[in-house]
């Protein structure tokens, strides 16, 4: 009995590791070719604008209901729809030549982007409930390193003269087969421990009433402000090191790369500190980390003191976010696919008005002011410490899966 408990311990963590790493290294993938594909229809910034608002549209509108029918059908059903259905829709992009096509393609991929994106959570709220185990810092850090690795592995497929829709087509299929894989060998069902909290809002339709669940609004502000930062990195980091600080364009990529990077050894680290410190306080100094990361990066002309405050940004937010998503899924019992799936939304919504927000600030008052934006979220997360404080606390048996033939609870 102990023997397949542990045994049942390390798939489900596997599974989900791997199921991390594959989302981040197609995520990384996504980054470097969506310049090839617009290129390819004939879509200039503004068109290309259209479709990526679009995709993300649909992304927050699955996400909505996602949640819901994760706990109903199952984690099975939607790692296979999530990772197949992607994988069918970069196949698709290897071969579309028109722009409407494409947008097509886009929304479609939206949708089924973020199903996989609340599923792989879900499942790690799952873990984390049933062996009582810190775990969600590291798989997130699978999904920052695959990230990284991800975008430099198709950026050098590239500059050796690979054609990107090969490359589509190659990671599209990784996608199916990762898919396939897992609904025919692995089987997942969520932990049922409802509690108090959930049991006052079960049964109601509204599915925002997750929210009422003490910790899961903490966690969706925590995700709002973390995720605005991080789409204003990702739009705006490369223009900001080429045109403002007058980088090259190499360093324009590597500054994306070292925020994933130190995103991911921020994550790894992330269950040390937790263990050590707690909750509360990597909130509060991770946010700390970030908003002096920021300053310094917009602060200075030097492309070396940029890339030093993108790395303290990236690795003082790195924990933010899995602390989040652990607190939604140990506080929502039987409803963590829900959790998920509206902290996901939130998260989502703010990613999209990020660039947005910083657009329009940079047409009033420049973009290195405009970018002040990132610094004053990193803060805001820092002083909602307060309110992580406030959520009953969990004690973790352990934070790394168990040497051979110990058990977890």
């Amino acid at each position: 009995m102990k023997r397949h408990s542990e045994r049942a311990s390390h798939m489900l963590f596997g599974v989900t590791a791997s199921s991390f790493a594959v989302l981040g290294a197609q995520v990384g993938a996504w980054a470097v070719l969506l310049a090839d594909i617009a290129c390819a229809v004939h879509a200039d910034p503004p068109r290309l604008g259209v479709a990526l608002t679009m995709m993300s549209i649909f992304a927050i509108m699955g996400a909505t209901i996602t949640g819901r029918l994760i706990d109903r059908a199952g984690r099975n059903f939607f790692l296979l729809a999530g990772s197949g259905g992607m994988g069918i829709c970069l196949v698709a992009l290897s071969s579309v030549g028109a722009y409407w096509s494409m947008v097509v393609v886009f929304i479609i991929y939206g949708l089924l982007s973020s199903a996989f994106d609340i599923v792989v959570n879900a499942l790690g709220g799952d873990y984390e409930r049933k062996y009582g185990r810190s775990v969600l810092p590291v798989l997130h850090g699978f999904f920052s390193g695959a990230a990284a690795v991800g975008a430099l592995a198709v950026g050098s497929l590239l500059a050796l003269g690979v054609a990107f829709r090969v490359i589509y087509a190659a990671v599209g299929l990784l996608l199916i087969g990762f898919g396939a894989v897992v609904m025919v060998r692995f089987r997942f069902t969520p932990v049922s421990e409802p509690s108090t909290a959930e049991e006052a809002v079960a049964g109601k339709p509204n599915r925002l009433l997750v929210l009422s669940i003490p910790g899961v609004g903490i966690a969706a502000i925590l995700v709002t402000l973390a995720f605005f930062n991080d789409g204003a990195i990702e739009g705006y980091s490369s223009v900001y090191l080429r045109d403002v600080v007058g980088s090259g364009v190499f360093a324009g990529g590597v500054g994306i790369a070292v925020f994933h990077f130190a995103n991911m050894l921020g994550r790894f680290s992330g269950n040390r500190l937790i263990k050590a410190f707690g909750e509360p306080a990597v909130v509060a100094g991770g946010g700390t980390v970030a908003a002096i990361g920021y300053a310094l990066a917009l602060s200075s002309n030097l492309t070396e003191l940029v890339l030093v405050g993108m790395v303290m940004a990236g690795f003082g937010g790195a924990p933010i976010v899995p602390i989040a998503y652990s607190i939604a899924a140990r506080r929502s019992g039987d409803r963590g696919g829900q959790a998920a799936s509206v902290v996901t939304m939130f998260g989502y919504a703010s990613f999209i008005l990020a660039p947005s927000v910083i657009g329009a600030l940079a047409a009033a008052v420049g973009l290195q002011r405009a970018l002040l934006c990132v610094l004053a979220s990193a803060a805001l997360i820092a002083g909602n410490a307060w309110l992580v404080r406030r959520v009953p606390k969990f004690r973790f048996q352990d934070t790394v899966i168990p040497p051979h033939g110990q058990q977890g609870t």
